[in-house]
Order: C-alpha cells, then sequence, then structure tokens
C-alpha cells in the first residue's frame, strides 16, 4: 500500500509543495568539485579558458561587462553560425546553445545559484488574450447539447508481441477513417490483411515483426477526434514509448491473455510493469486493459478471464495508484476483430455467442469512445502560455520546415512570429493543420477555425525562415517575448520506481527524458526524503535513495533546455529518469534554478 500512496501523491495534480531554499550545510560544502561545479563556475572557468586566448588580460569589471555584451549578441548571431556540434552523449534532439536569454551576468567567485520559476522571475509580457472563436469552441464542447467532438491522445502500450499493432490496425482497417484502398494494399501471408502493417509501416518494422517508433493515426468516434499513438513494447524501445506517453490522455493496454505472468513480471522480460508506471508518472491519469488473444484462450473460458482481469486491476489500483474508476477492461481477439466493433454487426458470429454468454461489457470501439474527455485539462491550458513540442520533422527541402508537433499549451494563429528554443531563431508559422479536424466544426467555420491550433491538439505545420538544422524532435516554439526558462539545473520531486537494484547516491548518472528529449544527468544533490504520506519530511540530505520512496533531489543537465515548474507547465515539468536501461524514477520539477 506504501508505493500506492507514494506515486498517488507524486502525481496528484491538485498537490505542489514549497520548500526552503537553505539547505546547504557543511556536508555539501563539496558538491561543486563533486558534480563538476555549478552553472555559475562552469561558466567561469569558460570565460577564464577564452581570457587565455585573449592578447591581454581581462579585468573582473571589463569580464562582467564582455559577457553582458556576449549575452545581447548571442540571439542575432545564432542563425550565422548554424547548429554546433553537441557533446558525447547528448541527444541531439536538443542542441546546444552558447547562452540562454534568461542568463544573467556573474562574477568570478563561486556562488549559490538562485531559485525562480516563471510566475516568480524576470516579469514578461502577457500572453495575448484567447479569441473569441476559441472560447465560444469550449463552450460548445462542455455544452451537451452540441455533437462536437473533443480532441484526445490515446496511447497504446504493452509488452512486446502483445498485439498493440494488430488490434489498433484492425480498429484503424473497420473503421471508416482507414477503409479501402490505405487499409487493402497492407497484405500479409496467405494475401489476407496484416492488419499490424497499418501503423508498422516502416520496412524494418515489418521485416522484424515489431514496432520500433511511434506511430500516429487518426479515429474518428461518436464522441472523439482521436490520434492512437502506437508506441514500441521491446524493451530497447522505451525511450520512444517516454516519447507518446508524454503527450497522451489516456492509454489503451493492450495483455496477452495467453502469458500474462512474462508480461507483468520483469523477471521474465515483461514490459508491461514498466509501462503502466511509466505512463502513471507521465501523467495518462485513464487507462483501458484489452485482453487480446482471447480466441486462444477460449471464448468460454470466463473463470480464466475473471481472474486475469482481478490480478491486473489489484496491481494497476493498489500498486500503480490508478483510480478504480479510470480502469476498465475488455477481451477482444485482435486478428479475428471479435469483440472491437459494434455486436450487432457480428450476432450471427459463434465467437461473439459465446463472449456474450458471460460478458455483458462494450466492444473495443465503444470503450474507446467513453473515455473521459479532457475538456476542462484543455481550457485551464488554453489561457497559459504557448508552448508546441515538436515530435517530427517531416521535410525541410522547400522554403520552410514541415513538422508534426503538441500543442500542450496556449493557443497559436496561422502567421504568427515564433521562436524555436533552445536555439533561439525567430520564424514564422505558415501553414497550419490539425490532425484532430471536426467535421461539424469543417461545415461552419472552416475558414476562421482552420487558422488556430489550441491546447490539446497535434498539428501538422510549416515554419519559415529558418533552416532544416536549426529544429529538431524536442524543440519547443513560443512566442518570442514569453520563452519558457532555459535551464540546466532544477530541483524535483521523484519516485524510485520498484525494480531498482543499485540506491541512487549523490552524484548518480542517469538519463534524463523529457518528452521527446534524453539528456545526461547527475543528482547534485539529495535534499530530503519524504514519508509514505509525500508530504512529511522522512529525513534531510539522506545518504541514499532506495525502492519505492518519494524524495526531493537536485538535478544537473549535461546542456540547457526547456523546462518549467509542474504548476507552471505539466508537458515541461514531468520526467523519467532512466540508467542502464532501465526506468529508475519518475519526477516533476518543483523549481527552475536559474543563474544569480
Amino acid at each position: 500500500m506504501s508505493r500506492h500512496r507514494n506515486v498517488k501523491q507524486l502525481v496528484d495534480d491538485d498537490y505542489y509543495d514549497d520548500y526552503d531554499d537553505d539547505y546547504y550545510d557543511e556536508g555539501y560544502d563539496d558538491y561543486d568539485d563533486y558534480t563538476g561545479g555549478s552553472a555559475q563556475v562552469q561558466q567561469t572557468k569558460k570565460k577564464q579558458s577564452a581570457a587565455k586566448k585573449a592578447p591581454a588580460p581581462v579585468k573582473p569589471k571589463q569580464q562582467q561587462q564582455s559577457a553582458t555584451n556576449n549575452t545581447k549578441k548571442d540571439n542575432k548571431t545564432s542563425a550565422a553560425k548554424g547548429p554546433t556540434a553537441p557533446p558525447a552523449g547528448f541527444s541531439a534532439a536538443a542542441p546546444q546553445t552558447k547562452a540562454t536569454p534568461q542568463s544573467a551576468t556573474v562574477s568570478a567567485e563561486k556562488t549559490t545559484p538562485s531559485v525562480t520559476t516563471a510566475a516568480s522571475g524576470t516579469p514578461q509580457a502577457a500572453p495575448p488574450p484567447v479569441p473569441a472563436i476559441l472560447r465560444q469552441q469550449q463552450a460548445d464542447n462542455n455544452s451537451k447539447t452540441t455533437n462536437k467532438k473533443v480532441p484526445i491522445t490515446v496511447v497504446v502500450l504493452g509488452h512486446v508481441d502483445a498485439g498493440k499493432s494488430t488490434v489498433t490496425g484492425h480498429l484503424l482497417y473497420g473503421s471508416s477513417s482507414m477503409s479501402g484502398s490505405s487499409a487493402g494494399n497492407k497484405q500479409g501471408r496467405n494475401s489476407t490483411v496484416n492488419y499490424a502493417w497499418l501503423l508498422d509501416e516502416d520496412s524494418k518494422e515489418q521485416a522484424h515483426g515489431i514496432t520500433m517508433d511511434i506511430a500516429t493515426k487518426q479515429l474518428e468516434t461518436t464522441n472523439f477526434q482521436v490520434v492512437l499513438q502506437d508506441a514500441p513494447g521491446h524493451a530497447e524501445y522505451v525511450p520512444q514509448m517516454i516519447t507518446g506517453t508524454s503527450s497522451a490522455d489516456a492509454a489503451l493496454l493492450t495483455v496477452d491473455a495467453t502469458d500474462l505472468h512474462t508480461a507483468l513480471h520483469k523477471s521474465g522480460g515483461g514490459q508491461l510493469r514498466e509501462h503502466v508506471y511509466l505512463a502513471r508518472g507521465l501523467g495518462v491519469n485513464q487507462i483501458l486493459v484489452v485482453f487480446n488473444k482471447m480466441d486462444l484462450v477460449g471464448w468460454d473460458n470466463a473463470t480464466q478471464y475473471a481472474a486475469m482481469e482481478a490480478q491486473l486491476r489489484t496491481f494497476l489500483i493498489q500498486q500503480v495508484g490508478y483510480p478504480a474508476s479510470k480502469v476498465r477492461c475488455v477481451p477482444v481477439s485482435g486478428l479475428t476483430g471479435t469483440n472491437i466493433f459494434s455486436v450487432a454487426n457480428k450476432s450471427s458470429d459463434d465467437d461473439t455467442m459465446k463472449l456474450r454468454s458471460w460478458y455483458k461489457g462494450p466492444t473495443l470501439q465503444e470503450a474507446l469512445d467513453q473515455f473521459e474527455p479532457p475538456i476542462k485539462q484543455q481550457q485551464n491550458l488554453l489561457e497559459k502560455p504557448l508552448r508546441i513540442v515538436v515530435s517530427d520533422v517531416l521535410d525541410g527541402s522547400g522554403t520552410g520546415v514541415a513538422v508534426r508537433a503538441k500543442v500542450v499549451a496556449g493557443w497559436a494563429k496561422q502567421g504568427e512570429p515564433m521562436v524555436v528554443l533552445p536555439v533561439g531563431d525567430e520564424t514564422t508559422l505558415t501553414k497550419l493543420s490539425s490532425l484532430h479536424s471536426n467535421s461539424v466544426e469543417t461545415q461552419q467555420k472552416a475558414s476562421e477555425r482552420r487558422l488556430y491550433c489550441v491546447a490539446g491538439e497535434v498539428i501538422d505545420c510549416t515554419v519559415a525562415n529558418i533552416d532544416a538544422q536549426r529544429i529538431s524532435t524536442g524543440s519547443i516554439l513560443a512566442r518570442p517575448n514569453f520563452r519558457p526558462p532555459l535551464a540546466s539545473r532544477c530541483r524535483a520531486k521523484i519516485f524510485v520506481l520498484d525494480g531498482i537494484t543499485i540506491p541512487l547516491i549523490r552524484g548518480a548518472q542517469a538519463i534524463f527524458h523529457m518528452h521527446h528529449l534524453d539528456i545526461p544527468c547527475n543528482i547534485a544533490v539529495l535534499v530530503r526524503t519524504l514519508k509514505p504520506d509525500g508530504t512529511s519530511v522522512l529525513k534531510e540530505r539522506p545518504r541514499a535513495l532506495t525502492k519505492s520512496c518519494n524524495a526531493i533531489v537536485e538535478l544537473q543537465l549535461a546542456v540547457p533546455v526547456c523546462m518549467e515548474a509542474f504548476a507552471d507547465c505539466r508537458a515541461l515539468g514531468r520526467f523519467v529518469l532512466r540508467r542502464s536501461g532501465d526506468s529508475i524514477a519518475v519526477g516533476r520539477i518543483e523549481e527552475v534554478m536559474l543563474p544569480s
């Protein structure tokens, strides 16, 4: 029960802690040397190294003035200089920059970095007011009398070979959006449709028979405009799974009904356990469990299904921390299509008749339509500063760069000026198309509404006047006068997963995963551990962190990235720590630490 309380407190969106900044003592006097130094010390070392190459020595006051001037010039010269090569071990998803707009001039002395957030930092211009057409759309979505469909992003999770792509492909094949030649051409053995190939379109994925990257497809239901993201289930591709899950509102957890034990237990190489912990930590608060391959178990085997459902519900509710009302289960066969679509269309099917003799629940298509709409969350995010996370660069051969992205906060209009972070290049948002297209709205206000994108939508857009090498997956698009903080240090609340074998100590190395980024980092300071309730202090400055514990730590990243406190922007405030191919912790950023 303690793990359940820990995870629940970690992901509880209504709880935020205020922590005292005065936690340094004699025991941590040497932590700068241990971790490579604070951000100020590292900048000072770079300036001292550059001073050695100069014709004459630079005095402290001149050094301060020079640093200030260089900071002002960086944004003007960044486009001309082109991208810089990332350091060893650093993902190309986050280009390195020399200076940040938030950086302040620092002296040669070693100082303690000040703590600030977007709310308490340097005053910035307020975002523009939300247009009337977008406010009207939100009001219409709340109204039960309108038939407008709400955008929702659903990630498909599960152990490798559980049949995620097959189930999802069959669902798409039977829908109006994928029927016809686009699906009929996807044929496998025996001249039958290979449903998995509707998502695994890459030749390498088809040759190996496994999903290697996120596949994105659209599906329309009675209540939703759904963007489905099929995540890989193999242990080697967990970073790709994190990418898809970080932008999802709900999850389809596909389970192999013939081998639940292997999928659920880490000792058997199962990824199901890791997937659900990461999904919960990344904010996916509702989950639909799809028991696949029921045709091999037997459609009349109600006893075995009931046992599997009870076991998995106990794990998801008591250990992972999902509310009981947010966990639902449905039995299907991805190969035959049994219980995927409406019962009326399968009334004469023998398998369906056997299943319906004891199962009275919905089909997969009906259960997908019963997710809780993320309307309230999208309304709150609409008022926040614009944050668009680039998920893929589609084409950079023309006059602009075509990208796919998720609007995680705020709203944007076609033709608006944007800044691409962390490189700092300014651009313009030209062509704009939402994957959550709404048929009702298309008929009524297409010309005006199509010019906008809002929080919660996945979009395809084109950005002009920028080199394709200056934008990549993980880049952030924002308005130039309201940029997110760019920092390499933060204080965060983490939950250490139960699969960890080596305790976490001060200076421990890990990979910091946030949306599409993976950055080397180290745990610079162990601030405190918390009791199982997630609020009371258990111990100040602990020596190590063991499994299933909550803790406050400071993280030092290898390079600066766009990050915000979880209270300011959830998408830029959630992260996962991984080490040696295993997920070791999930967390959220409490405070962003910027140089004085």
